[in-house]
């Protein structure tokens, strides 16, 4: 792919995507009606500061329907709103993507931690779907369900638009399994348990989820796998019976026994590729952009089964932190 590159930092392998121009493209949306375009990006994009924002409106860099405008300029209703800047992706750990099964209009991968499902936010190359189009050739790929940056396993996408159609139906259902596996600190005292507990978004900024009885109903069986005492930590198997974001991550907490390296729930940056990225002082700006960018790189969460049907029951290896047995 052009402009990917390995690096090493701390004896640990990211992949680095080279700086490259991009052009952002959006229409005005309701909330911006009548608001002065310096005002719209200082308050809705925080990426770079008012100063920034202020000198690209004037050099050209940002444009309303092609055309240069200035910094008080209203923003109305069709207004087509460009920006023209130098694009710096987050690393992500270089760890190869596993082909699990490759029917002919289904693609199931294992997904290594760190690397997001889809274009989102400051990561555009670094994700799954432009990874697996530009390295392994595989285009229009739709994804059935997705997930978390730092949570590694089974993803499943469709080839085409009518599997993703039929797919998608059959997740509806509410027939399909997952199942997971989690390290958390701790002896985890059941051998199996349920939390049937409402989740609610905590803080939309920092993307932090909460149990909460007024929240979406989410329900969770664990299981437990075995127990470490060198480290004091317990491998369970997750089974949601919902899909709430972070639902496993906010169950586990909730428990009192959250993943051992989830740190935004009750964890520590105990693995080493964690520990390198928040501490190492070689993370400089040529490869993050800035210090508030390090972003936690993995957590001990795998998706490693996927059943949508009988014969449809995708299975992805564990890895090997989750190889402890009572």
């Amino acid at each position: 792919m052009t402009g990917y590159e390995h690096v090493e930092i701390g004896g640990i392998g990211f992949r680095y995507i080279k700086p490259y121009e991009y052009v952002y493209t959006t229409y005005c949306k309701e909330r911006w009606q009548n608001k002065p375009i310096l005002d719209i990006f200082t308050k809705d994009f925080k990426a770079f500061d008012e100063q920034y924002y202020f000198n690209a409106i004037v050099n050209g860099s940002i444009l309303v329907n092609g055309l240069t405008v200035e910094h008080n300029y209203i923003v109305k209703n069709g207004d087509c709103i460009t920006h023209k800047t130098i694009r710096r992706e987050p690393l992500v750990l270089d760890i190869p993507i596993a082909i699990c099964a490759d029917l002919p209009n289904i693609l199931v991968v294992n997904k290594p931690p760190s690397i997001p499902c889809h274009p989102t936010g400051m990561y555009n190359k670094n994700t799954l779907v432009s990874i697996l189009e530009n390295d392994f050739g595989y285009k229009n790929l739709n994804l059935i369900h997705r997930l978390d940056r730092v949570t590694s396993g089974t993803v499943i996408m469709a080839k085409n638009a009518q599997m993703a159609k039929n797919l998608t139906n059959l997740l509806k259902t509410h027939t399909t399994e997952k199942w997971y596996v989690a390290r958390v600190k701790g002896n985890f005292p059941y051998s199996e348990t349920e939390v049937d507990a409402g989740i609610s978004c905590k803080s939309h900024k920092e993307g932090i989820y909460q149990v909460d009885e007024t929240g979406k109903a989410s329900r969770t069986y664990f299981k437990k796998k075995g127990f470490d005492p060198a480290s004091n930590q317990t491998v369970v198997y997750c089974r949601p019976f919902t899909g709430r974001t972070h639902q496993i991550r906010v169950h586990l907490m909730h428990l009192g026994y959250p993943i051992a390296n989830d740190v935004c729930y009750g964890g520590e940056a105990i693995n080493q590729a964690n520990a390198e990225w928040v501490q190492n002082d070689q993370l400089n700006d040529e490869f993050q952009g800035s210090k508030k960018n390090q972003k936690q790189l993995e957590i001990w969460l795998h998706a490693f089964r996927y059943k949508l049907t009988q014969n449809l029951d995708f299975r992805v290896p564990l890895p090997l932190w989750a190889e402890i047995e009572d």
